[in-house]
């Protein structure tokens, strides 16, 4: 018995497939999540109640999943040493879970540049986009931007009573 069958994405494990149900579209609040019984040839059952998650905890979820795969090594990644591959203490791994850990905090320090960025990229006209584009490209080849922003902040004062302007 197949009901709805997924279009969003899915990932089995083992004998569940966990999916996503439903989104309103683009710049969606919230979607629907969900676990299923995987039946013969891995086609998704009826679901196991399951609710909505809002864009936040979806975001800080992947972002979970992201350093999980980061610290993951693939198994033939080491196929000539499998004292090396049986162990997680060798320094080799240990730099990639530290670099994979490093990565996860600033990223997650810097979501909220990330969401502007996102935010910026849907409204954007094409001109700012390609903009953007270059800007980024430089600063992905050469590590600075080719220009420089200054933000002076300085205080304001209030005029006091009685002074003439």
């Amino acid at each position: 018995m197949n009901l709805n069958p997924p279009t969003l994405p899915a990932l089995r494990f083992g004998e569940y497939i966990f999916t996503v149900d439903s989104i309103t579209g683009h710049g969606a609040a919230e979607a629907t999540l969900a676990v299923r019984r995987a039946e013969r040839g891995g086609v998704a059952s009826r679901r196991i109640p399951s609710g909505t998650v809002s864009r936040p905890a979806l975001t800080s979820f992947a972002l979970e999943l992201l350093d999980l795969a980061e610290q993951m090594i693939h198994p033939g990644a080491y196929r000539e040493s499998a004292e090396l591959e049986a162990t997680s203490s060798h320094p080799i791994a240990q730099r990639r879970r530290r670099e994979a850990t490093q990565r996860y905090f600033r990223l997650v320090d810097r979501l909220p540049v990330l969401q502007l960025a996102q935010k910026v990229v849907e409204t954007c006209d094409d001109h700012v986009i390609k903009t953007l584009l270059l800007l980024l490209a430089h600063a992905d080849t050469h590590g600075t931007l080719p220009v420089n922003a200054k933000l002076e902040l300085s205080p304001v004062l209030a005029p006091t009573k009685g002074a003439a302007h």
